[in-house]
């Protein structure tokens, strides 16, 4: 797919997305907005990103606002200045060399949702000195992260399933590893962990000891460790409460629990019960996608059951149980207009629209939550067609009402069957005698004329020997006949039945030059 790329000043445009700079040299912050995934680019012009060449070295805080899912390949190649970088949650992907030699990146935080991170993503960035990958990701790619000399700490999510080839390869700052993964990532190359010492503690999950240490490629490590870890904490819950928290769920009795989030992690919770307590019920319904605030709760955005206390000495004097629920999502509604080229469109939705496009607005429907219009606009281009016509002295040419009668160029205005302006351009020429055109020669004889259907050429004093033509009234050649050089005859026969009824002229090319007749063809049908 082809996309627009615009840079005007400090910003413009780059795909479905557009991208701005804000404070001062040497102190830019650079922003991509909008919804969709930025285009990919390389290193060469002219197919590098906007501000490459005037801007990457003031550069120093790049923002990936919330709706852009992709970051294009070579996107900030060589920003060597941004310390900063701030990913929306939208973002899935991060393409090849997009952060690549970005010298003094000291942090980033790859979103959940990114799922695979590209070549060279990352590479060359030497102060940068820890990194998470999340769970979402599967595939690292080559040199994903290869010469990040700072970097002291790597965490590989649990759905990393394919490492490329150099990915750490000169990562010789590393002193620790911790793979989240049960199943041992496939290493596509030895050099994955080239010049990493072997010796530094690789964490792995619990069971997956062996499956490590034995693997052709990981067991390169030599300190494989699977801790444990037991968590000892206590909480109290009103009566008649389920108690919930991030280790357990729905626990209705006073109590001692314990919860083995993996084999390597154990939790223990002591649980208490205060006395029982009345309970004020309430209801709430807000829009997909907000977020419900009132006195009691803030920040709710999923349907369900919460509660609140409002407290006394234990917290449970009163408590409030909200029911949320949502409203869900409106169907985009999608309509299209179309307006000429040069004008505008306006409607109740949308204003001053003049190119074609897919325009987006969003209007609360009647439970107040958001409905989406979707407007395709079409933008019909204005016409211009240009046709020639000839007549004689003395007659008179009809353009759309208006007798023409000298040579020259005519326009007429008129409308498409889409309502827009087509432009009609004639060129007329006036041929200045009635019969005949060109040099004067009475040995030739056109005859029967008019005819019905066949002509005779006769030369009273020679055969012919130039080439004979016809053509219409308004100069189209239709036919072209050559005699051959050993046609002596002063006669020659040309049928012209195909052609319809009405006025036609003959041109002879001669040795004294250029003969031109008019005849009239006239059959009767029958």
């Amino acid at each position: 797919m082809l996309w627009s790329i615009t840079g005007f000043g400090q910003g413009g445009t780059i795909g479905p997305l557009t991208w701005s700079l804000s404070g001062s040299s040497p102190n830019y912050t650079l922003t991509i907005s909008g919804n969709g995934a930025m285009p990919d680019f390389t290193q060469i012009s002219p197919n590098i990103t906007p501000w490459y060449l005037t801007y990457r070295w003031d550069i120093t805080a790049i923002v990936i606002g919330n709706g852009v899912t992709r970051i294009g390949n070579y996107a900030f190649w060589l920003c060597s200045s941004v310390t900063s970088v701030s990913i929306s949650s939208s973002v899935t992907s991060i393409g090849n060399y997009a952060f690549g030699g970005c010298s003094n990146l000291s942090f980033i935080t790859i979103p959940n949702g990114v799922t695979g991170l590209g070549t060279s993503a990352f590479q060359n960035c030497v102060i940068l000195s820890s990194v998470t990958i999340p769970n979402s990701v599967t595939v690292l790619g080559d040199n994903a992260f290869m010469g990040c000399s700072g970097l002291s700490s790597v965490t590989i999510g649990s759905s990393v399933a394919s490492i490329g080839a150099a990915a750490f390869q000169n990562c010789s700052g590393l002193r620790s590893i911790t793979s989240l993964a049960t199943t041992p990532p496939t290493v596509l190359n030895v050099n994955a962990f080239q010049n990493v010492s072997t010796s530094i503690p690789v964490y792995v999950p619990c069971g997956s000891l062996n499956s490590y240490s034995t693997n052709a490629i990981w067991s390169y490590f030599t300190n494989f460790i699977s801790p444990i870890d037991t968590t000892f904490y206590t909480a109290a819950t009103c009566y008649g409460v389920p108690y919930t928290d991030n280790n357990f769920t729905n626990l209705t009795q006073a109590g001692v629990y314990y919860n083995a989030l993996r084999c390597d992690s154990v939790v223990c919770l002591t649980l208490a019960e205060h006395a029982d307590v009345p309970i004020t019920y309430d209801t709430a319904t807000i829009c997909e996608g907000d977020s419900y605030n009132d006195a009691n709760f803030t920040n709710l955005t999923f349907a369900g059951t919460y509660y609140d206390t409002l407290p006394n000495i234990n917290g449970c004097d009163s408590v409030i149980e909200l029911t949320l629920g949502y409203y869900p999502i409106v169907a985009v509604t999608t309509y299209s207009a179309a307006i000429c080229q040069g004008d505008s469109y306006n409607d109740a939705n949308f204003a001053n629209l003049m190119q074609a496009d897919i325009y987006y607005d969003t209007l609360p429907n009647i439970n107040g939550c958001d409905s989406v219009i979707e407007l395709t606009l079409i933008v019909n281009p204005i016409e211009t067609t240009q046709i020639s016509a000839s007549i004689i002295q003395g007659e008179s040419y009809d353009f759309f009402g208006r007798q023409l009668t000298t040579s020259g160029t005519y326009y007429e205005t008129l409308k498409t069957i889409h309502g827009c302006d087509s432009i009609i351009e004639l060129t007329l020429a006036v041929w200045t005698t009635i019969n005949d055109y060109g040099l004067k020669n009475t040995n030739y004889v056109i005859y029967p004329n008019p005819t019905t259907g066949k002509i005779t050429i006769r030369n009273q004093e020679s055969g012919m020997s130039g080439e004979i033509e016809i053509f219409d009234f308004v100069g189209r050649k239709l036919l072209s006949y050559t005699p051959l050089t050993s046609h002596s005859s002063p006669l020659i026969e040309i049928d012209i039945s195909h052609l319809a009824n009405g006025l036609y002229f003959l041109k002879i090319q001669t040795s004294e030059g250029i003969i031109t007749k008019k005849i009239v063809k006239n059959q009767i049908n029958k």
